[in-house]
């Protein structure tokens, strides 16, 4: 009877390590596209029902930059919103970026980031809002 716990931590040890345990969860990460294409395929019901599970999600996706626009807060200072272009659908993920990072963004280049989906609007067109977003 002492062994069996020990053969089931050994199993879940092996499966965590190989990355059987976390490789179903990476796979799961939405993309772009898929929001898209719900988009259009759900009822406005069902996408706001559906918006709701992506909130927190982390995400690694790749665009072209469209800009990177300052906007003035009288008392909080400056705060730097990268526009990116994904999926050819302009602009559609914007991040707030730190001032160094809105420096060394360059208009039209492709970047690889990684975010966490804060919210999903979906007026008219998707725009995707990321946070503690970081470009590789």
């Amino acid at each position: 009877m002492k062994r069996q716990p020990i053969y089931l931590l050994v199993a879940v040890f092996g499966l965590v390590t190989s990355g059987g345990l976390f490789a179903a969860h990476a796979q799961d990460a939405v993309t772009f596209g898929q929001i898209l294409k719900n988009r259009w395929a759900m009822t406005d019901a069902q996408f706001a029902a559906y918006q709701k599970t992506l909130v927190g999600q982390e995400v690694r996706w790749s665009g072209k930059l469209s800009d990177v626009t300052a906007d003035d807060r009288w008392f909080f200072g400056t705060s730097y919103t990268a526009r990116i272009i994904v999926a050819g659908y302009e602009p559609s993920v914007f991040c707030t970026v730190s001032s160094d990072v809105a420096q060394r963004l360059q208009r039209n280049a492709t970047y690889a980031f990684s975010g966490k989906i804060q919210q999903i609007d979906s007026f008219l067109r998707i725009f995707v809002t990321l946070e503690d977003v970081t470009f590789e």
